[in-house]
């Protein structure tokens, strides 16, 4: 395989490899494509971006010291809805333009280290399920991994001093998620000590080290963060090997446990195999070398830092780990750029090893992405069929609590939305609020237990008379109507 940094050539010059990598390159940006202009129901989590989004700039900063997430990406939807408008495709395509605008950028960050380089990273990249899974969600993933593009083509290689790129990326990147924050975090730690002898790049460290700290301070003295912490959240993570199985989750088949360990052995490879890479006059080479050291050293440290945090306070969930996706891009291509060069006989087995387990991933993808389309949490649908059926009864949602006001919003978004705002439904709190009857009520996902939803609609004679095609296994996600005369 060639090394030498790639530039365009005529088709007559490709061989199959550029052909596969093609197909297989258009079939990744095609599976975050082809339902982004669908107006498929958006799920709770998105409804909470939303909701959000339509509030006050007063009101948003309430609900963002009240979250679990740095505001950043919560900022930037609130502008974007105020031009552009709250619809399915109109706040997803925001998502959709941050992962192939993260894509595009990879791909020209990692194609100077050589063409087999570009291909392998870029290939890994596209073809990831959590890639076209997120480029279709009004959530801040998709701008998580655009920060986490920047930062893991932008971390200094070969001792060279770090950029005023690579801090700002960390900074960026701690204000979007705090998956983030840990991944910059740990990022400019090595950095860190990896130019103990330069004083200057020491200060810049330090000073961005600090700044990526001033938001999670703030919000633990003037927000709820803390209260969600030490187990009192939803997540629950079962110890270090479901940690590393949820780490694994997004970019290994289904393989349990196993999968965990399987990621952690091949970090652990690409090190060794990067520090016994003896040192060539191919400098280019040795850029590649340093940047899988780089690479796989920062995704060790953090997954295991995670494990750490994850037996105190639960955090991880498979969609966290999409910042793992450009770092392990790079540290794939550089174990398959290093094997290359030091087994050229071999080269073209590895590849098309490669190009099978890019292909299976993309099937996934497309996989995922047309089952998330078929929307098993419909809140839209539920709305709509409230609408049309019941609005001449009283309309109630389930809830928690009388003053849960972002819960409140969530139910009543489509109900206003497609009603012009005549219709809201109140709280309905189980074994407290008395029924105006004739009533239809609105129930969805887990803000409360469904067999406790199912239990008090048996005690007052309600009957189902909607429900969103989840399937029964889940059904704590569930979304749907009960009637009670």
């Amino acid at each position: 395989m060639n090394n030498s940094t790639h530039k365009f050539t005529h088709p007559s010059t490709w061989n199959i490899s550029t052909y596969i990598a093609i197909f297989l390159a258009v079939g990744g940006i095609l599976a975050s494509s082809l339902w982004i202009f669908s107006t498929y129901s958006y799920w709770i989590d998105e409804l909470y971006s939303v909701t959000a989004g339509n509030e006050t700039f007063s009101s948003l900063y309430s609900m963002i010291l009240w979250d679990v997430h740095p505001p950043l990406y919560q900022l930037l939807l609130k502008v974007w809805i105020l031009a552009f408008g709250d619809n399915e495709p109109t706040t997803r395509f925001l998502s959709w333009i941050f992962a192939n605008a993260a894509a595009l950028y990879f791909y020209k960050s990692t194609l100077r280290y050589g063409k087999l380089f570009g291909m392998v990273a870029i290939l890994f990249f596209l073809t990831n399920t959590l890639f076209a899974y997120y480029s279709n969600e009004t959530r801040s993933y998709a701008m998580t991994l655009f920060f986490t593009t920047i930062l893991a083509v932008n971390y200094p290689s070969n001792k060279s001093n770090p950029s005023l790129t690579f801090f700002v990326a960390c900074i960026l990147l701690s204000l979007t998620h705090y998956f983030g924050l840990i991944l910059a975090g740990v990022a400019l730690a090595i950095c860190f000590l990896q130019n103990i002898k330069h004083p200057k790049s020491l200060l810049f460290i330090f000073i961005t080290g600090l700044i990526c700290l001033l938001w999670p301070i703030y919000h633990m003295v003037y927000g709820e963060i803390l209260n969600k912490t030490n187990g009192n959240f939803w997540i629950q993570v079962n110890g270090i090997f479901s940690t590393l199985e949820l780490a694994a989750s997004g970019y290994l088949p289904k393989t349990g446990q196993l999968g965990g360990v399987i990621l952690i052995l091949g970090l652990l490879s690409g090190i060794a195999l990067a520090l016994n890479s003896k040192p060539k006059a191919d400098n280019n080479l040795n850029s590649v070398v340093s940047m899988t050291l780089n690479s796989s050293l920062i995704l060790f440290i953090f997954i295991g830092l995670i494990a750490i945090i994850d037996i105190w306070s639960p955090m991880s969930t498979s969609r966290n780990y999409i910042v793992l996706l450009p770092l392990l891009g790079i540290s794939i291509a550089g174990v398959i750029t290093i094997l290359s060069n030091q087994h050229p006989s071999h080269s073209k087995k590895i590849l098309a090893v490669f190009f099978v387990f890019c292909a299976l991933s993309l099937i996934k993808s497309f996989h995922v992405v047309h089952k998330k389309s078929t929307a098993k949490e419909d809140w839209r649908g539920a709305s709509l069929y409230l609408i049309k059926n019941h609005q001449d009864k009283s309309i109630y949602h389930t809830s928690a609590s009388e003053n849960d006001a972002w819960l409140h919003l969530i139910f009543n978004f489509y109900l206003k939305k497609f009603s012009d705002g005549s219709i809201e439904a109140a709280p309905y709190v189980l074994d407290k609020t008395v029924l105006d009857k004739p009533a239809a009520i609105l129930f969805g996902h887990d803000n409360l237990m469904a067999d406790e939803i199912e239990r008090k609609m048996t005690e007052i004679g309600a009957k189902q008379s909607y429900k969103s095609n989840t399937p029964i296994e889940i059904k704590n996600e569930s979304v749907g109507v009960y009637v009670v005369e």
